[in-house]
């Protein structure tokens, strides 16, 4: 009868840390929406890096002509830029959104 009773709290605490185990890993779906996710992070930070330096390079001259503007745009378009994001780079390079919208400092 004693054996039987151990055995079975054996049984018991084999199946709980099983249970356990199962629990604190993640699964399967859950690691690749992390990595995912995660990579979706690091391209957007690419892509604000690109842009940044497309706004430092058609400000470097303290004028912006029409094509330097339209082709700015496009890559905000491209790379899914939002307008704090737009404005923060204007800001980095000196320039107001009211600058911009002018063409010149």
């Amino acid at each position: 009868m004693l054996h039987t009773l151990h055995w079975s709290l054996i049984q018991a605490l084999r199946r709980k840390h099983q249970e356990e185990d199962k629990e604190v890993s993640p699964s399967p779906k859950f690691k690749r929406d992390a990595i995912r996710l995660t990579e979706e992070e690091v391209e957007k930070g690419k892509n604000e890096e690109k842009y940044k330096l497309v706004i430092r390079s058609v400000l470097l001259d303290s004028k912006l002509s029409a094509p330097e503007r339209d082709f700015a745009n496009a890559m905000k378009l491209k790379y899914d830029i939002d307008d704090s994001f737009h404005e923060e780079c204007l800001r980095t390079c000196g320039w107001s959104l009211g600058e911009w919208k002018v063409g010149r400092k």
